[in-house]
């Protein structure tokens, strides 16, 4: 940590470092460069590894008046679905090899209602998976006005696209 020019320089290198905040994602490894100033922070460089991938990003964050914005940006290269998934929810079960590039935006009144309304938009793609208690072929085969549970479907690539406002997910 360097002060220069009324801003404050910062240069980190972590392992097993978990996200104070938010989500209980752990990187593996996580370095990134950062300039704070009066009401701003750009971190820029943010290169890692977490669930097996490789990641890279970019965030800024703004703060004053009773709000905190934090916008960014992140790809992930060959993660594994399985285990970044278990971070999130252990309703459902996935493996594969994710691919993913995100946009983000925080917004809160204080540190502990940033992730009350997070928006996201990602392009995702997932190689050589498979999606456990969902059988789509059995359910197309024999539609149910119940629906239908269990089973399994496997798959070569997945893709598409998420947006997340809130608590609404649009895949």
């Amino acid at each position: 940590l360097t002060p220069k020019d009324q801003l404050w320089h910062m240069n980190v290198n972590a392992r097993g470092w978990q996200l104070p905040l938010g989500p209980a994602l752990e990187f593996d490894d996580l370095a990134f460069t950062a300039t704070i100033g009066k009401q701003q922070a750009t971190i820029s460089g943010i290169e890692g590894r977490i669930g097996r991938g490789a990641i890279k990003g970019a965030a800024q964050a703004r703060w004053g008046d009773d709000n905190i914005r934090i916008e960014g940006d992140f790809s992930l290269a060959n993660g594994d679905l399985g285990q970044l998934l278990m971070k999130f929810t252990r309703n459902f079960e996935a493996t594969g090899t994710l691919n993913i590039t995100a946009t983000y935006a925080l917004q809160g009144t204080s540190l502990a209602t940033l992730f009350g309304n997070p928006r996201v938009n990602a392009t995702f793609a997932i190689a050589k998976g498979a999606l456990n208690n969902i059988d789509i072929v059995r359910a197309i085969q024999s539609p149910s006005r119940d629906g239908i549970r269990g089973g399994k479907t496997s798959f070569d690539g997945l893709a598409g696209s998420l947006q997340l406002a809130g608590n609404r997910y649009l895949y």
